[in-house]
């Protein structure tokens, strides 16, 4: 479809009605991020969500990996996807509808239609006065009735005489609203007329008194029987997200990773985190994920506290994460005694893959990778 026909309307989250047009041969990236072309700052929304772009005369929608996954037309969707008219996407708890794009001659052609219909209207013709001139008549009332066809009279004419208005004592007129009944409880009113309050976000950093570390964090939340997400970013720049349900810790995912991360394998990357920011947040509504945590969380954590320190042992003995390993040359050892592991992570290294994301490929978790490396450094294989 011809891109500069089109544009994306926001048709359900915070931003209900907003319009982006979608100029050709450009690039957009949807997500939280404040940087981005297209800011979506809802739950369950990934920083780089996902990307659009408008080349070639068409309009193609990709995830970038996320958390949570893109729906088009309520179908997750796994590489690039062509977009078409009145398309739905579904981004976290956002809802954008693929519209007609408007153009500036459209535009003014509706602003012409309408002062053609103003100006071709017929002129509102004056009406007759009207006669206010009116007698209340009340047979009912004990009471004297003015006539207002007569003419003006003095201000002494007028003047009431108290004497001869008296209420009869018959007329006992109801009281003009219901009387309170002062017996009932001080919380009758509060229970009945109070609003909702809105559920409540938790912020702040660590480490903090309240939260030591993100494994203090997660117990605390598993304590609280806590239904939603935590958020988690440290001071690289980098995010995790934590779902709870009822109390127990079903998933756990970190944001930009070239592949997806077992949950397993999150908490024991998120363990490490020693300092940066979080966000507690209520979902009224869990999603659901392929893979996901069960049995006992207290026992989980405690599992991952105790690995999480042999892995800072063991990382301490590589370079940063984010350097890159080169093959010592010339290579005395044998290949042939490695195993089939071994000569696949070797293979990721030679390639100019970095360290942190060489640890993740292993299949065996992160400790077993960072084990590996560590034998094909003291092997002469690798060097940093």
């Amino acid at each position: 479809m011809g891109s500069t026909m089109y544009a994306l309307q926001i048709i359900e989250g915070r931003l209900s009605g907003t319009i982006y047009d979608l100029p050709p041969n450009r690039e957009f990236v949807l997500g939280r991020a404040s940087q981005l072309e297209i800011v979506i700052d809802e739950d369950m929304v990934s920083r780089r969500h996902a990307k659009i772009n408008t080349y070639h005369d068409g309009v193609v929608i990709q995830d970038l990996n996320s958390t949570n996954g893109t729906l088009v037309n309520q179908q997750q969707i796994s590489g690039g996807h062509r977009l078409n008219l009145n398309d739905e996407i579904t981004i976290g708890s956002c809802v954008i509808r693929v519209i007609a794009n408007q153009s500036q001659d459209d535009h003014q052609a509706s602003y012409a239609n309408q002062n053609q219909y103003y100006n071709n209207a017929a002129p509102i013709q004056p009406t007759a006065p009207v006669n206010k001139s009116f007698t209340i008549v009340n047979q009912s009332s004990p009471y004297p009735q003015p006539n207002y066809n007569q003419n003006p009279v003095s201000q002494q004419q007028i003047a009431p005489n108290y004497q001869h208005t008296s209420v009869p004592n018959q007329y006992n007129p109801p009281p003009a609203y219901p009387q309170p009944n002062y017996a009932m409880p001080n919380n009758h009113f509060s229970q009945s007329t109070a609003p909702k309050a809105k559920p409540r976000v938790e912020q702040g950093e660590f480490p903090s008194i309240e939260f030591s570390d993100t494994i203090s964090m997660m117990q605390k939340l598993v304590e609280r029987r806590h239904d939603g997400l935590l958020e988690i970013s440290d001071n690289e720049e980098r995010e995790a997200y934590v779902y709870f349900r009822s109390g127990n810790l079903y998933f756990a995912s970190l944001e930009n990773q070239e592949q997806m991360l077992h949950p397993n394998q999150a908490l024991l990357q998120l363990a490490c985190w020693t300092s940066g920011k979080y966000k507690i947040k209520p979902l009224a509504t869990l999603p659901s994920f392929e893979i996901e945590l069960s049995g006992d969380s207290r026992a989980l954590l405690v599992q991952v506290k105790k690995e999480s320190q042999h892995y800072r042992n063991l990382r301490s003995q590589l370079p940063p994460l984010q350097n890159q390993l080169q093959l010592v040359l010339p290579l005395d050892s044998a290949l042939s005694v490695l195993s089939e592991i071994e000569l696949n992570i070797l293979q990721l290294c030679i390639n100019g893959m970095n360290i942190g994301n060489v640890i993740h490929y292993h299949p065996n978790g992160d400790l077993e990778g960072i084990q590996c490396l560590i034998k094909l450094i003291e092997t002469r294989y690798l060097k940093p």
